[in-house]
């Protein structure tokens, strides 16, 4: 199992920490059983408002029409546990053409 890129898809200018993020979501993936498959970086059409983290090279999209249904809360939750509070996950439009995972680092800040 390894790493895809969706056609099209543009990673020059993302930041080291979103490959490590990658590689951290490669493994939940294998885990579960399922190659990883990233479907947007710093391309394509996502909402502005406010910074707009893929365009910032912080930000990434992973498929999950490849992952059992059944798994698909499971391996939401291990990616949260698994990326730590740097990363925000969020499973964007569940049951729904176009449903994917998006990821992107947000370092938490020192108190």
């Amino acid at each position: 199992m390894g790493i895809g890129l969706k056609d099209g898809v543009r990673i020059h200018g993302i930041r080291p920490e979103v490959v490590l993020g990658v590689l951290i979501v490669k493994e939940v993936l294998e885990h579960f059983g399922s190659d990883l498959v990233v479907t947007s970086c710093i391309d394509g059409n996502h909402p502005v408002s406010g910074p707009n983290t893929h365009y910032q090279g912080l930000a990434f999209d992973v498929r999950s029409h490849n992952v059992k249904e059944e798994d698909k809360q499971s391996v939401t939750s291990k990616l949260k546990e698994c990326l730590g509070p740097d990363f925000f996950v969020l499973f964007e439009n569940p049951g729904q053409p176009g449903e994917h995972w998006h990821i992107a680092y947000h370092p938490q800040r020192w108190s």
